[in-house]
């Protein structure tokens, strides 16, 4: 009775899943359909076992698991899911002629043109060999990742989860499609559970990390300081077009601009202190751990200010915070505005009203204590 259950809970957090992903396609420009097509590769052959009566011939009759022409889509499939995933989309005639040595396989399996034992074999070396690649790719990506984000400590969670789901998800595709009508149909039953146990805990995960499917649409929401609430900083789209000089830095630092977005807005008081007396940009460098570079090119296509600007933005952040904690009850205004890393009074004033629409005295007054 708990796999009958099993197996129409996680076709329903697939849907729920590719629901959440259509709806916000528009707002989220990070959709990748690939893994769409996975999930439906998940859920389609549970929803026919639940209608067919959960009978277990179902599992070994399904042409999600026996038909060698969708065990090749499968693996081209992921493939493609870690290659948008981690902006690796690059068609090199490598790559095309993979993709076209799986969909003429594909095209095989639906026939009997080619022999089923020397398509096996095929399958086989195919699967290794992308399984291998995508290793290459996937860790490459781990061992270069700065794990001081939190939303980066997020992102390569999920790839280890992925991947290695990928894995384990390919080699029982593989097992059965290479013993299929010899192994005992127990062992299809027992893989097939496993299988959607592993499922359940993935969809899980993904419901409760939102930014593993949605990263930049639910990250946008962050990009506000809460301090400065009708105030936009940062935007998720180049602001113009990337000069060609850029374009190989962009695409490679692309993915990774949301957790610096994030990183640089969920600085710590003493960090913002390093920060606003120094130079922005190479204390920001210096802070986050983000080569120099990462960040002036964020800075010309992502912020809505000038790094000189920004720089002004933070250090009235900063004085709303020292307010709002009791500064100006034992000190001056003068000394908040050399205290927050302003030149003189009249900066100071000048840039707390562009960035509050307020007067620092009418602020003060108003301010709540934390």
């Amino acid at each position: 009775m708990f796999f009958k259950i099993l197996h129409i809970i996680v076709p329903v957090l697939c849907f729920l899943i590719i629901a959440h992903q259509w709806i916000n396609y528009k707002k989220n420009r990070n959709f990748n359909i690939f893994f769409t097509v996975v999930l439906f590769f998940v859920s389609i052959p549970r929803v026919l076992i639940f209608l067919d009566g959960m009978k277990t011939r179902e599992v070994v009759e399904s042409a999600f698991w026996n038909n060698i022409s969708l065990a090749y889509l499968y693996v081209l499939v992921f493939q493609w899911y870690f290659k948008v995933l981690l902006n690796k989309v690059n068609l090199t005639g490598y790559t095309f002629l993979q993709l076209l040595f799986g969909v003429v396989l594909t095209i095989a399996g639906f026939n009997d043109w080619v022999l089923i034992d020397w398509i096996r074999r095929i399958f086989l070396l195919f699967t290794c060999i992308i399984v291998i690649e995508q290793f290459s790719v996937v860790y490459t990506y781990i061992k270069k990742a700065n794990l001081n984000y939190r939303e980066e400590k997020t992102f390569i969670l999920w790839l280890k989860i992925i991947f290695s789901t990928a894995c384990i998800l390919l080699l029982s595709s593989v097992f059965n499609v290479m013993y299929n009508g010899v192994i005992d149909m127990k062992i299809v039953v027992y893989t097939f559970r496993i299988n959607t146990i592993i499922w359940l805990f993935v969809c899980l995960y993904i419901l409760f990390n939102p930014l593993i499917l949605y990263g930049r649409y639910s990250l946008e929401k962050t990009l506000i300081n809460p301090s400065l609430v009708q105030l936009k900083v940062w935007v998720l789209a180049p602001l113009n077009t990337v000069a060609p000089a850029d374009q190989e830095l962009h695409q490679r630092i692309n993915s990774k601009v949301p957790f610096y977005l994030s990183s640089i807005n969920n600085l710590n008081s003493e960090n913002i202190k390093l920060i606003i007396h120094g130079k922005p940009i190479p204390a920001l460098s210096k802070v986050l751990g983000v080569p120099l570079f990462h960040l002036k090119l964020i800075f010309k296509y992502y912020c809505i200010y000038t790094a000189k600007e920004f720089h002004n933005y933070m250090k009235i952040n900063f004085a709303i915070q020292t307010i709002n904690e009791g500064y100006l009850d034992t000190h001056t205004i003068d000394s908040l505005s050399s205290f927050c890393g302003f030149s003189s009074r009249s900066a100071f004033y000048d840039n707390f009203k562009k960035f509050t629409g307020q007067k620092v005295t009418d602020f003060s007054r108003s301010s709540i204590r934390i």
